[in-house]
Parts: structure tokens; C-alpha cells; sequence
């Protein structure tokens, strides 16, 4: 009986660690992402005019 349930807890230890796995790399992969956005903005709004800035932000 004992081994069966170590078998089992084994295993979903196994989908936990995958689960976190899957979820750390979105979390990075996501935050990679609006980094880029948030370049791609500043970039947008350093090379406008303010009055543009003022437009973009209301």
C-alpha cells in the first residue's frame, strides 16, 4: 500500500514541479514582452512632440 502511495504522490509532485515550470517561464516570457511594449512607447513618445505625449497619455 505504501509504495502505491508514493508512487502517487510522486507523480503529482512531478505535474507540480511541470505546472510551476510552465507557469515561472510565462511569467518571464510575458514580462519579455511588455518590456519590449514598454521600449517600443518610450521610444514613440521620445520622438514626438510633447503636445503628441500629452495626446497619447489622455
Amino acid at each position: 500500500m505504501l509504495p502505491k502511495l508514493l508512487k502517487l504522490f510522486a507523480i503529482k509532485l512531478a505535474k507540480l514541479a511541470s505546472v510551476a515550470r510552465l507557469l515561472t517561464f510565462l511569467a518571464c516570457y510575458w514580462r519579455l514582452v511588455n518590456l519590449d511594449k514598454l521600449i517600443v512607447l518610450r521610444k514613440i513618445f521620445s520622438s514626438k512632440a510633447p503636445i503628441n505625449l500629452a495626446f497619447y497619455v489622455h
